[in-house]
């Protein structure tokens, strides 16, 4: 659960960086290789979204499935409640 929280505000961290630049950059880069390189980024922060999510849910069903009393858990209790909505959409 540790490194599931920790890697929860590493990729917040990353995503917000990376809306930072686009902001930023957007309509500025001229360079045809960084623009590309922009955009492999997005596409790859995009593909890490999914994962998480995918990930995220798993990890939810599991504790579900397990028969744990994950609601008497307040840390297991926010796993599974989750509505997704951690600034990864």
């Amino acid at each position: 659960m540790s490194i599931n929280q920790t890697n929860q505000e590493l990729a917040q961290t990353v995503l917000e960086l990376a809306a930072q630049l686009k902001d930023h950059a957007e309509g500025e880069v001229e360079d045809d290789e960084l623009r590309a390189e922009l955009e492999a980024a997005a596409r790859e922060v995009r593909v890490a979204r999914r994962k998480w999510r995918v990930m995220k849910s798993i990890a939810a069903g599991m504790v579900v499935g397990s028969g744990v009393d994950w609601a008497s858990d307040g840390r297991l209790m926010e796993l599974v409640m989750d509505d997704d909505d951690d600034g990864l959409g």
